[in-house]
């Protein structure tokens, strides 16, 4: 180095006190390099924000507090929303995010989380870059992490056909109704094997129910695929032999564990992928992570979902092939959509189709991965909270029979035609109300692209939003009092407008009330209105979650179906807790069903 160098290059006449005081200068400039570069690396707190001072003696900030909740609970969301009531205010500051240097600020007003989400973004607010963290291990190039530009735009174009009316109705919806059926049979061979009034987890059953309908209505129904793992387990238990069901059946109180057998090679390394994700949030240093997770455990899975999903994208390439290219009778799934799209947009744009393409492998696997993830997660906790809420489940069976009179009479399950073209505005607001409670994706994110304004407070730009207005059922957070003079301009006009959502009575926003959701037509009506307070299960605006019609395809089929077979009694209290994990969605880390018959 040519400062130590200029320092002992004197020759040998140096004195000892020279070399001394030579060295002492050394050692004083490296110790306020390192001074420096400490200081450089602390936690610096934005002005007027509060925060926890203890997190600014360590260049971790309050990491080590997220990592011990993530390690002990599984559940990080519940930490934040500790902060907030613990700060008691709707805006607060952490230092979470490495290097920690720049604050993440929590933003708990529902109204200006909304103004935020519908209309500052993406004009000073974008997706945010932490979900890269996350999801780059195994969806790198997924749209939910790319910012609002023209190639978003384009990932959204090639699926857009995935989210109307004829695909929901003619493909998607049967599929779905199929794996709910066979998952309402499983349940009722499950509830004989039990023997009596006995708890069964049915968090697995659930989990697998969606994600045999994405999967039918992805790919079609295909041998490569098999039968789907809810048909395996139907399977498997119906083969059991007399010995086998006593086993079961003679064992103590308590929940009943069920033999479930072997899944299949595809439902594995897809499982195996969105568990990853949950591992990960335990991780300090999580890209480090997944670089060497994807060349170790994590290779053969994605191997196996590279080579499973050309497969089916060659299959359906060579299917479109036989047709002409204004024939679209062929098409099956959303594969069939997706590479008749492909081939549209090629031709547009004057250039060689490529139906293997990073862009269309990443997206079709993030659509199998986020289709049936979040649909589960939300299934489970509905299932907890129906049980937890006999009245209301009792009042949502009663509206579906007095509807459906010949089918109770019948003593059979609704066709799918009858659960999805009825109007039945209770139905609706339960469905709704159940979305709002179940504690699914409870945070948002934004990054500030511009430095802006959030009550009052200065945002520099790069900083990183979380946006949380869901209220967890149970530990909901009263709005705060907030000045309407600090609120933004758009959220005062939208106010003014009209253009806002309600804010919920604190006195009843945290319990399960399908009622909210309804109003007077004029006419001495009751309808369903979507618009009755703040919900942000799927977010709001541009950015909002593209497959919400899907998911409210699925959520209904599953729940209204499980609702008309079966009465779900109240579990134990040791499987009647709330406590989550975060994975993909933060879903219930224990879900049983008590099932009675329903008729």
């Amino acid at each position: 180095m040519p400062f130590l160098e200029g320092i002992f290059a004197q020759g040998p006449g140096l004195s000892a006190g020279s070399l001394g005081a030579n060295i002492a200068t050394v050692l004083l400039s490296i110790a306020t390099i390192l001074y420096i570069i400490y200081r450089r690396i602390m936690p610096k707190p934005l002005p007027g924000i509060p925060y926890h001072p203890e997190a600014l003696n360590s260049p971790l900030g309050d990491m080590p507090a997220l990592l011990k909740a993530a390690k002990e609970r599984g559940d990080t969301t519940a930490w934040m929303q500790d902060q907030i009531k613990e700060f008691n205010s709707p805006i607060s500051q952490m230092f979470i995010i490495f290097p920690y240097w720049k604050p993440v600020v929590m933003l708990s007003d529902a109204r200006e989380v909304e103004d935020i989400l519908v209309r500052r973004t993406p004009k000073e607010f974008d997706r945010s870059t932490s979900l890269a963290s996350l999801f780059e291990g195994i969806v790198p190039d997924h749209q939910i992490m790319l910012p609002t530009d023209a190639n978003w735009k384009a990932r959204r174009r090639l699926l857009q056909d995935l989210m109307t009316p004829s695909f929901l109705r003619g493909t998607a919806s049967p599929a779905i109704y199929k794996t709910v059926v066979n998952l309402v049979e499983l349940w009722e061979v499950k509830k004989g094997l039990v023997g009596g009034h006995r708890e069964f987890s049915a968090r697995d059953d659930v989990h697998l129910a969606a994600l045999d309908g994405v999967m039918m209505f992805s790919f079609g129904e295909d041998p490569e695929i098999g039968e789907g793992p809810i048909s395996g387990k139907l399977r498997y238990l119906k083969s059991l032999g007399e010995e086998d069901r006593v086993k079961i059946k003679d064992r103590e109180d308590g929940p009943v564990e069920i033999p479930e057998g072997e899944l299949d090679e595809t439902t594995k390394w897809i499982l195996e992928l969105g568990d990853s994700v949950e591992q990960v949030r335990k991780v300090l240093f999580r890209r480090l992570a997944w670089r060497y997770w994807r060349r170790t455990k994590l290779r053969r899975s994605l191997e196996l979902k590279k080579r499973f999903i050309l497969g089916q994208l060659d299959k359906a390439v060579k299917e479109m092939e036989k047709h002409a290219e204004d024939d679209e009778s062929w098409i099956r799934s959303a594969v069939d959509h997706i590479v008749m799209r492909e081939r549209k947009y090629a031709a547009k744009e004057g250039r060689k189709p490529d139906y293997a393409s990073h862009m269309i492998l990443e997206e079709t696997f993030g659509f199998i991965l986020a289709g049936h993830e979040t649909t589960s997660t939300s299934v489970m906790w509905s299932l907890k909270i129906l049980a937890d809420n006999q009245d209301e489940q009792t009042k949502l069976r009663q509206v579906l029979q007095e509807t459906f009179p010949e089918a109770l009479a019948e003593r059979r399950l609704l066709t799918n035609e009858e659960l999805h073209d009825t109007n039945i505005p209770y139905v609706d607001a339960a469905l709704e109300e159940l979305l709002r409670c179940a504690p699914t994706l409870t945070v948002n994110s934004r990054t500030a692209i511009k430095d802006t304004i959030i009550l009052g407070r200065h945002i520099p730009k790069g900083t990183l939003v979380f946006l949380t207005g869901a209220n967890m059922h149970g530990t909901h957070i009263p709005p705060f009092p907030i000045d309407e003079s600090i609120r933004s301009e758009s959220s005062r006009t939208a106010k003014a407008q009209g253009r806002c959502s309600d804010v919920w009575n604190e006195d009843d926003m945290g319990e399960f009330k399908p009622s909210r959701w309804l109003k007077n037509d004029g006419h001495g009506n009751q309808v369903f209105d979507s618009m009755a307070g703040p919900h942000l299960g799927f977010g709001l605006g541009i950015r909002g979650c593209y497959g919400r019609r899907l998911a409210y395809v699925e959520f209904r089929s599953l729940i209204v179906l499980i609702i008309w077979r079966f009465v779900l009694d109240k579990c134990g209290k040791e499987e009647s807790g709330y406590e989550a994990i975060d994975g993909i969605t933060r879903r219930p880390k224990k879900c049983f069903v008590k099932l009675r018959d329903a008729y």
